[in-house]
């Protein structure tokens, strides 16, 4: 099973629950206990952030959120046809969960989908990590003057936001779109 980011209390010598804590929009550790929110930031020593999906990774990878582009099958509602999408796994802050985000539909580009991980994780099967843009990622080319550059990832092209390339790297967060 899959979850939000892992976050480990030294303290304790464990990982903490889902029920048990967040990130926050800015990035720090938030607690909940007893129908409130407490923020543990000040506390860096004793928490420390896993920015990988689970314990058991596919293939023995680690899939990083918003950055690990995956291939797989999902099983339809109504007819059980599978239909083989591109996409990436990106954090809901809002609604603290996983969500899969979909980059191409089989062999043509189509609708981006969404998919709540939690809820379709038994109608998502065959995944595969087949790029990884913050390891892999490459400028292709120059800006195209609406602010982004296109990026290739393996046999992928990508769009990001100018201030993202940072030594032909692309930070996790800035994956748009697929290249139409």
């Amino acid at each position: 099973m899959m979850n939000k980011y892992k976050i480990y209390d030294t303290k304790e010598k464990r990982f903490l629950g889902l029920h048990e804590a967040a990130i926050s929009n800015e990035g720090n550790v938030i607690t909940f206990k007893n129908g409130a929110i407490y923020d543990v930031a000040t506390n860096s020593n004793r928490y420390t952030i896993h920015y990988y999906i689970g314990k058991t990774d596919i293939n023995d990878k680690k899939i990083y959120d918003d950055c690990s582009i995956i291939e797989f099958d999902f099983i339809g509602f109504g007819d059980n046809e599978s239909v083989k999408y591109n996409g990436f796994i990106k954090w809901n802050k809002s609604r603290f969960r996983y969500d899969i985000e979909t980059i191409s539909h089989g062999d043509k580009d189509g609708d981006n989908y969404i998919f709540d991980l939690g809820k379709c994780i038994d109608r998502i099967k065959n995944i595969k990590i087949i790029g990884t843009l913050q390891e892999k990622a490459s400028v292709c080319g120059s800006c195209h003057g609406d602010g982004e550059y296109e990026v290739s990832a393996g046999s992928h092209s990508f769009f990001v936001d100018c201030h993202c390339i940072k030594n032909k790297k692309v930070p996790r967060h800035n994956l748009k779109k697929e290249k139409s």
